[in-house]
Order: structure tokens, then sequence, then C-alpha cells
């Protein structure tokens, strides 16, 4: 998510964050301290309750530049993560498709979580969806998302980006 970053929040601003972000502080039972994985911008955190204690860990220093939480995302990345520095949180989150990005999955009993808590992710479910070449406009903006290579359960994403003025791909493994 290098150039990517700065046009991200545009391309999903019709995600439904508030709804989202709804259920899962429900199904969670409330929780008062949350540790949010792969966070990117946080923008949908606007939507948490006020009095939540939200701590998040982006690997994108460009996603977290473009954050109004930059101070409370932390820079890393979470296979690789010092969990231990934490004290344990109500609830984990790994939303938005960040579990499709991580390689293995050897940290995640390292997580800080409490006893009896919740860890909630999303995943893409090959059965229900296919990686399908799809475009959307937002004004002068056009974005293009392209499968290009699979190989076993891994599969290459070309993210084109064009307009005002500019163009920029990035690829997404």
């Amino acid at each position: 998510f290098f150039e990517y970053a700065k046009d991200y929040e545009c391309f999903n601003q019709r995600k439904p964050y508030k709804q989202e972000v709804e259920f899962v502080y429900d199904w969670a039972g409330s929780p008062n301290y949350v540790l949010d994985l792969g966070c990117g911008t946080a923008n949908y955190w606007k939507y948490f309750p006020t009095q939540t204690r939200l701590t998040g860990i982006e690997r994108s220093s460009e996603m977290i530049s473009h954050s109004e939480y930059k101070n409370l995302i932390l820079k890393g990345d979470i296979c690789r993560y010092e969990y231990s520095l934490f004290e344990p949180f109500d609830c984990v989150l790994a939303l938005f498709d960040v579990m499709n990005y991580l390689p293995d999955l050897s940290w995640v009993d390292k997580l800080p979580l409490k006893k009896g808590k919740f860890f909630i992710f999303d995943i893409l479910d090959p059965k229900k969806e296919k990686f399908k070449k799809t475009v959307r406009e937002v004004g002068e903006l056009k974005r293009t998302i392209t499968p290009s290579k699979k190989e076993g359960n891994k599969v290459s994403l070309d993210i084109l980006l064009e307009g005002e003025g500019s163009e920029y791909r990035e690829t997404h493994d």
C-alpha cells in the first residue's frame, strides 16, 4: 500500500463501516480495549463508542500517514510483533481481508487477548467469491484490480489507479 494509501478511503467510502463496527462491537460484548491488526487508515474507528480504547498495528507507513488516528497506530508486521508488550485486550480484530495477506498463522497464539474474549477476523471464501477483474470509478479516479497469477492458495492482484493527472500500479500478494 504505497501510492494506493492516499486514495484508499476514496475507493472504500461505500463500505458499510458503521454497520460492521456496530456488529463487531456488539458481538464482542461491548469491549473497552481493542487491538486492531492491519488497521490501515483506521477511518472506521470513528464508529466505535468514544469510551473504547483503540490501538492499531499497521505495516504500511503510508496508510498510517493518511490516518487521523496516527498517534494510536503502531508500525509493525503483525506476524512478527512483540505482543508481550501489551496488557491483554478485550477484543482483537483483523478486518477487511487482513488475514488474506498473511503467509501463516503461527503468531495467533501470541495475541494478548483476555481469556474468554474474542479474536474477530474475516477471510475470503473461495467457494463463494472468486478473484476477478474489478473496476471502480470515483469522480476522476479509476481503480482496476486484476488477478495476475495464482499459485496454490496464493493470488497476486495488480492494482492500477488512474486519474487526476497521474497513474500508478501496485501488486498485492
